[in-house]
Formats: structure tokens, sequence, C-alpha cells
């Protein structure tokens, strides 16, 4: 990661050059692509051609999403590490809470997946969970124009002015 605690562009092609042009998925372990870090180097990079010669084009954006990602999560948990303020699975903190404080965090919008990573439930839990509250009406579904993601779960007290204007009217 860089000085300003975000991660590096420069150093992910590093990493994507040193790794065998991609081969190895030094960059996606350093974006914290764990998982497709790993199955790069038993797939060839998916065929090289298939992933990791597209990825040294995608880098710029893989580097803006991990750090995007990064500052979520700092803003979520205070800046401590991921999930470290948030209660252990089982805990006796109701899953409503916890989509409560993951739709503060997130100004008003979510999807099952910020859920489940901010709350360690499940994402079939998740999704349950704001398809309830959709039909109790605490929440909408609603469309972004932006298509990132293509649909969103919204909680209207929480929703900020910047994700009001990424939304289908």
């Amino acid at each position: 990661m860089s000085d300003t605690g975000g991660y590096s562009l420069e150093l992910a092609y590093v990493l994507w050059f040193m790794g065998g042009c991609g081969v190895l998925g030094l960059h996606r372990h350093y974006l914290g692509k764990h998982w497709t870090g790993v199955l790069w180097p038993f797939t060839g990079g998916l065929a090289f051609f298939g992933g990791a010669v597209p990825d040294l084009f995608r880098l710029p954006r893989m580097v803006e999403e991990a750090n995007a990602m990064r500052a979520h999560r700092t803003a979520v948990t205070g800046g401590t590490t991921p999930n470290s303020s948030l209660p252990a699975r089982g805990s006796a903190e109701p899953l409503e809470r916890k989509v409560l404080r993951a739709a503060k965090a997130a100004g008003g919008m979510l999807t099952p997946a910020t859920v489940a990573d901010q709350s360690s439930c499940s994402l079939d839990e998740a999704r349950k969970e704001l398809e309830r509250w959709v039909s109790s009406g605490d929440a909408e579904l609603r469309a972004t124009s932006d298509g990132a993601p293509p649909t969103v779960y919204v909680v209207p007290e929480f929703l900020s002015e910047e994700n009001k204007s990424r939304l289908e009217p």
C-alpha cells in the first residue's frame, strides 16, 4: 500500500510484471482478490490471454475498487481493522441493527454483499433481511443510473444527496 494508506497502481503493475506478467496472481493478492490470486498460478493466469493480459489493462480500475473498499471499511469501522468493531457472528446483536449500521455508513444504499461483509452474516441471510425490509416498507429496491451495481436496497432515512443522484427516477 502507498504512504497514504491506499493501494498503489505502480506497485500493482510491478507485482503483475514480477509475477510472470500476471500469471502468478501476485497483483491480485495485493489488491485483496485472494481467491483469484490462488487460482491464477494453477490456471496459467486463466490461460494467460483470458485473465493475466486483460488484468494489465484492468489494473487501474482494480486499484480504484480496492481503494474504495478499503475506504468504505475504514469509514464503517472507524479506522479499525475490517469488522473488528462489529460483534462476531452469532452475537446477541440482531441482524436488523447491523443492517441499520451498514445503511447509515453506506449513505442509505445497500447490497446483500455490503450487509454480509459488514455483519458477518451470509449473503442469503443478508438478502432475506433486505427483502423483509422491502416488504415491510422500511426499504425500497431501486435501479441505479450508473449500473454499478444495477440495483440497490435503499433505506430512505439514511439516503445521502450523492446517492440520490445515482438512482433512477
